[in-house]
C-alpha cells in the first residue's frame, strides 16, 4: 500500500501506526508480542484519550522542540521493563507534533540492532545524536531528548 507508506512515512515493515484524530507520529515496528503487546495497548489508549501522564514541566520543555525530531526506542518482547519506557517515548510524540516515536522490536530488525549497538534493552537513540540505555525516569529521559535536540 504505497500511498499509506508515503502518507505515514513508514520506514520499515511490519509497521503499526497508532493514530487518533490525527497522526501523532507514534509507530511500532515489528510484532507487538509478549510484554510489548501492552506497549501497543497503552499507545492506543494514550492516543485516543490524549492523556500521557507527563508532568507539566516536561510538556512545557518539549515545546522547545520546533524541528522534526525522531526517537527510536529498541525493545524485545521478553523484557518486562521495556513497555513503560516505550510508552514514555510515545507520550513525547503525542504532546509535540514535531516528535516521532518509533518503537522497534530488535529481533525482527537485527540490522538496526547492529547499527545502533543494541546490547541491552531498552535502548533509545534520539535523532542520531543522543542515546540512553535502560528504563529511566521521565526527567532523565527528557534531559537526554533535549540533549539530542541541541546536538543536532
Amino acid at each position: 500500500d504505497t500511498d499509506k507508506v508515503k502518507l505515514y512515512a513508514i520506514k520499515r515493515t511490519p509497521a503499526i501506526v497508532i493514530e487518533g484524530d490525527k497522526d501523532y507520529g507514534v509507530r511500532f515496528y515489528g510484532m507487538p508480542a509478549g510484554h510489548e503487546f501492552m506497549t501497543l495497548v497503552n499507545g492506543i489508549i494514550n492516543v485516543s484519550t490524549k492523556k500521557t501522564g507527563l508532568s507539566e514541566k516536561t510538556i512545557e520543555k518539549l515545546k522547545e522542540i520546533v524541528k522534526p525530531y525522531n526517537i527510536q526506542f529498541f525493545v524485545t518482547p521478553t523484557w518486562p521493563h521495556c513497555p513503560p519506557a516505550a510508552v514514555l517515548a510515545h507520550s513525547f510524540a503525542i504532546v509535540n507534533e514535531n516528535i516521532t516515536s518509533d518503537v522497534i522490536e530488535i529481533q525482527e530488525f537485527p540490522n538496526l540492532s547492529d547499527k545502533y549497538e543494541v546490547f541491552s534493552v531498552p535502548k533509545t537513540v534520539m535523532n542520531e545524536s543522543a542515546e540512553v540505555v535502560g528504563a529511566v525516569p521521565e526527567s532523565v529521559f527528557l534531559g537526554k531528548v533535549m540533549e539530542g535536540y541541541t546536538n543536532q
